[in-house]
């Protein structure tokens, strides 16, 4: 069977003859994909979350928008994103090989600037570009997930507005629903207090498996984020701002980072 479903009263056979031809992502063969929305979601749920993502992507052209530069996705230059939400593929790896991806949601996130340039269904399509980006670097690195490291040095609740929370949201359910099994480990790292009051709304979104996956780490504790990150990384694999060896990430935020001991 295409999915191994836990019982025939369990199994839909019409959904998965649909879903005997479909493309998988790079990287991936279908049993594979398969097997990631079993481990994400068990069955008799996996043949239709599948299905569903399936008819997502071909809706949304996703194959096709993976080709596509990264302002045509954004709908402007994608610089004037990256001064309101920096963000980093540096092209270096975790112990376990799994690509390392640099966020910052910091005192500058205020995504509302954004939308001086864009729109906010641009913002969501740029979401989808930049995890089929990070997709083709799994594939690159054989390996089925990533790792992300958030900065939040700076955040404060004055960033939280109705855009903001549209925008997570539309962020979370679209990794959830569609980029199953994907996160191998998130670490926020200089988080102040009051972030914790916001993680509360966002893990309401998110699956319990990848609530455990997540470490949020105080600003007053430096120590606990580098010894997070060195047990996630070697040092030649962190950024000079995170407290290690590896190249500067460019552009990056003044305030922000994890210094060397």
């Amino acid at each position: 069977q295409l999915l191994r479903q836990g019982s025939k009263k369990d199994a839909d056979p019409a959904a998965l003859e649909r879903l005997a031809d479909f493309t998988p992502p790079p990287g991936e063969t279908r049993e594979q994909t398969r097997d990631r929305y079993l481990r994400a979601h068990g069955t008799p749920a996996a043949a239709a979350k599948l299905e569903a993502t399936i008819a997502w992507r071909r809706l949304h052209h996703v194959d096709e928008l993976r080709a596509k530069p990264g302002a045509e996705a954004l709908g402007c230059d994608v610089i004037h994103l990256q001064r309101v939400l920096p963000h980093a593929l540096p092209g270096t790896r975790s112990k376990r090989g799994l690509p390392l991806i640099f966020k910052h949601f910091g005192g500058q996130c205020a995504l509302k600037r954004a939308l001086e340039h864009t729109t906010v269904d641009h913002l969501y399509t740029y979401n989808t570009w930049l995890n089929e980006q990070y997709t083709n670097a799994l594939a690159e690195a054989g390996v089925s997930q990533w790792v992300v490291v958030i900065d939040a040095a700076g955040w404060n609740p004055g960033l939280v507005d109705s855009t903001a929370i549209a925008w997570l949201k539309n962020m979370a359910d679209t990794d959830k629903e569609h980029y199953p099994e994907r996160l191998g480990a998130i670490v926020v790292v200089n988080a102040p207090w009051l972030l914790a009051g916001l993680w509360r709304i966002i893990q309401t979104w998110l699956d319990e498996p990848t609530k455990q996956k997540v470490a949020i780490i105080s600003e007053k504790a430096p120590e606990q984020a580098r010894a997070r990150l060195r047990e996630i990384a070697d040092d030649a694999a962190l950024p000079a701002q995170y407290g290690g060896t590896g190249a500067p990430l460019e552009n990056w935020p003044e305030r922000s980072g994890v210094p060397r001991e």
